[in-house]
């Protein structure tokens, strides 16, 4: 990576930490497109967007929580609901020799 990469990579982690702790997404909706435009494997793109996610989560819900904004019962409910589910799609990742979807989605941004 040079380091005009890596300074567009954190401008991009610095717009997607905001933009997605404002609306509630984490900003995975606006770093994985943008590492499938830069060639990344659509499983790597996959991975390295949840792991931004979980990163502006932790970050972004330890400041409402603070600030007294969040219904901690309900945030445990879709957890309990949530969490089984990401395992289980993980698991399912796995076994998936490509991602179709992701590749389709590559080609749109790439004629836009």
């Amino acid at each position: 990576m040079t380091p005009l990469e890596a300074a567009a990579f954190v401008m991009l982690g610095f717009v997607a930490g905001t933009y997605g702790t404002i609306i509630g997404v984490g900003g995975g909706v606006l770093v994985a497109p943008v590492l499938l435009l830069a060639h990344a494997a659509p499983k790597e793109a996959a991975g390295t967007s949840m792991a931004v996610v979980l990163a502006n989560a932790a970050s972004g819900s330890f400041t409402f929580l603070r600030q007294r904004r969040v219904d901690v019962r309900a945030g445990l409910v879709f957890a309990v609901a949530g969490v089984p589910g990401a395992l289980l799609g993980g698991l399912a990742d796995q076994h998936q020799r490509s991602m179709p979807g992701t590749l389709a989605v590559r080609h749109d941004l790439c004629r836009a």
